[in-house]
C-alpha cells in the first residue's frame, strides 16, 4: 500500500508516525488519566520549584548578613536550578505525553 492510498483511508499513522497533514492534535503516548496525573505531578514540582528557588535567591540577594562564599554558592544552584525548571521542564513534559517521532509526507 503506498502513501496516497494510506492517507486517503483515514489512516493517522504511516511507517509508526503521526501523518502530519491531520488537523487533529498528536496522539498521547499514554491514557487521558495517566497523561492528566503525569501533567498535574509535573505542574506541582514545576510550581515548588520555582517559588522555592525564588525564595532563596531572593533572600540571600536581600540579606546582606548572607552574603558569604556558602551562601553565594547555595544562590549560584539555586539559580542553576531555577533555569533547569523554566527551560528543561516544559520540554521535557511534551516529550514525556506526546508521541515524538513524526513521519513528514513526500509530495
Amino acid at each position: 500500500m503506498d502513501e496516497a492510498q494510506n492517507s486517503s483511508n483515514g489512516s493517522d499513522f504511516i511507517d509508526g508516525g503521526l501523518n502530519v497533514t491531520d488537523d487533529r492534535l498528536p496522539p498521547l503516548k499514554h491514557d487521558l488519566g495517566v497523561t492528566v496525573v503525569i501533567v498535574l505531578g509535573y505542574v506541582l514540582v514545576f510550581v515548588m520549584c520555582v517559588a522555592g528557588n525564588v525564595l532563596v535567591c531572593a533572600i540571600i540577594a536581600k540579606n546582606r548578613n548572607l552574603h558569604t562564599v556558602t551562601n553565594f554558592f547555595i544562590f549560584n544552584l539555586a539559580l542553576a536550578d531555577l533555569l533547569v525548571a523554566l527551560i528543561c521542564m516544559p520540554v521535557t513534559l511534551v516529550y514525556t505525553i506526546i508521541y515524538s517521532k513524526l513521519v513528514l509526507l513526500r509530495a
